[in-house]
C-alpha cells in the first residue's frame, strides 16, 4: 500500500478500520518518504497520537517512527510553553479588566476536551482579540509586564497594534 494513502487513512477521526490490520499495514509500509510529507502538512503530532492509539509506536521501530516520536515530543513541549504564555496573557488582561478572546491555536488548544485532536497541531504564538476601545490599553499592559515590540513589524494589518513578545 502507498504510504501516503495509509497515512491519510490513519488520520481519519473514525478510521473505520480493523486495528490489527492497520498495525500490520504500518509494519509493512515503506515509510521512508513520509517525513517530508508529514512535516509539510503539519500533521506530525496528530499522526503520532493516532499511531500511539493504534499501538504502532510501541510495537515497531523504524527511522520514521523514531523521527515522528522525537518531533511529536518536541511539539508537545513547545505547545506547553505557548500554553503558559496564553495563561500569562489571559491573567494579565483579566487582572486589568480587559475583555478578550483567545483565537487561533490557543483557542483550539482550549477546546481539546470538547473537540478531539483540536490540540494536535503546533501553536506558534498567542493571538488575542480585544474590543478596539481596549486595544491600546491591553497593548500597554502587555508592554508594562515586559513584553517587547517586535521590530521590524512584519506586515501588520491596519487594525493590528504592533505585535509583542516575551523573551521568557
Amino acid at each position: 500500500m502507498n504510504a501516503a494513502r495509509l497515512t491519510l487513512d490513519t488520520l481519519r477521526f473514525n478510521g473505520g478500520f480493523d486495528t490489527e490490520r492497520q498495525r500490520a499495514r504500518w509494519a509493512a509500509a515503506d515509510t521512508r518518504p513520509l517525513a517530508k510529507l508529514v512535516e509539510f502538512e503539519g500533521c506530525d503530532l496528530w499522526l503520532w497520537r493516532k499511531l500511539t492509539e493504534l499501538g504502532v509506536v510501541a510495537s515497531f521501530q523504524s527511522p520514521f517512527l523514531e523521527w515522528l516520536d522525537q518531533r511529536a515530543r518536541a511539539i508537545l513541549a513547545h505547545n506547553l510553553l505557548v500554553d503558559a504564555q496564553a495563561d500569562r496573557v489571559a491573567q494579565l488582561l483579566y487582572t486589568h479588566s480587559v475583555p478578550f478572546v483567545l483565537i487561533k491555536g490557543s483557542a483550539r488548544r482550549a477546546l481539546a476536551k470538547e473537540i478531539p485532536f483540536a490540540d494536535a497541531r503546533v501553536v506558534a504564538d498567542v493571538d488575542v482579540l480585544v474590543p478596539s476601545t481596549y486595544a491600546y490599553t491591553a497593548w500597554e499592559h502587555l508592554r508594562a509586564a515586559g513584553y517587547q515590540r517586535i521590530s521590524p513589524v512584519r506586515d501588520a494589518a491596519p487594525f493590528h497594534l504592533p505585535p509583542v513578545f516575551d523573551r521568557e
